[in-house]
């Protein structure tokens, strides 16, 4: 069985309500922004595409247009910090576990 939670750096994301804690904070994720969360901190480390991204949010084999996967990317560093997902240019994402909530 998985954890409920989801630890990294200050953060830790409980799978149960989607919601991230920090020190003196509680933020709320959309359903696939969590999504997007959890599959980063499942794979530590590892790089996932925007196409494994989004077959994991959306379902294999569905045509989705535009560029979803990057406008989650960019909410969840809107509301968490811009350091707790980096770019891996030619690979894709992966968790930055020693992020940090902005201010700290």
């Amino acid at each position: 069985m998985a954890p409920t939670a989801l630890t990294f750096g200050e953060f830790q994301a409980d799978r149960g309500s989607r919601v991230v804690t920090c020190p003196g904070r509680t933020i709320t994720l959309s359903p696939r922004e969590f999504g997007l969360l959890e599959a980063l901190l499942e794979r530590p480390g590892i790089p996932l595409s925007r196409l494994q991204l989004r077959e994991r949010l959306y379902g294999e084999g569905r045509e989705i247009l535009g560029n979803p996967v990057q406008v989650h990317v960019h909410n969840v560093r809107a509301k968490l910090g811009v350091d707790v997902i980096r770019t891996i240019r030619g690979m894709g994402y992966v968790i930055n576990r020693s992020a940090r909530p902005p201010g700290h």
